[in-house]
């Protein structure tokens, strides 16, 4: 269950920035903050195709989560939980995105809520999101996502 929660949540803040700019609710981006914006597109790529060998060199290989009822999850238990296919992603709503950077850190955040379904069972959950990507050797990757329930 935890697994769910987490895999659940992440998807919605790695969409987020998308569907915020697709709406015209996102604020100007400075190129750090893009490529974070870029990287969210393919993260989500992913995650719509449940393909673990391209969001691998996408997600921080120390990365953590922490969902809105505080339990951690890492990427190993991500990427089980996307290779069982037990999660649907129904649809997404975003409520606000932010981004702010401090050198090779962007911090992303807002609001968002998310229908879903793990094994046949329908969510829908609001949550404030944190998620942090951090650039190394040249390369954004996604490095800690937090929740917290809305």
């Amino acid at each position: 269950m935890k697994y769910m929660i987490a895999a659940m949540l992440l998807f919605l803040a790695i969409v987020t920035t998308a569907q915020a700019q697709k709406n015209g609710s996102a604020e100007t981006l400075n190129a750090d903050a893009q490529a974070v914006a870029d990287l969210d597109a393919q993260l989500r790529a992913g995650i719509m195709a449940n393909d673990t060998a391209a969001l691998d060199p996408l997600i921080d290989s120390k990365w953590v989560d922490t969902d809105e009822h505080g339990n951690r999850n890492n990427k190993q238990g991500f990427f089980a939980v996307l290779k069982s296919g037990d999660l649907k992603i129904e649809s997404i709503k975003v409520l606000e995105v932010h981004y702010n950077t401090y050198g090779d850190v962007v911090v992303m955040w807002g609001r968002a809520e998310q229908k879903a379904s793990f094994k046949g069972q329908p969510s829908t959950v609001v949550v404030k999101f944190t998620d942090t990507f951090l650039k190394r050797n040249a390369k954004w990757k996604i490095l800690a996502s937090h929740r917290t329930a809305s």
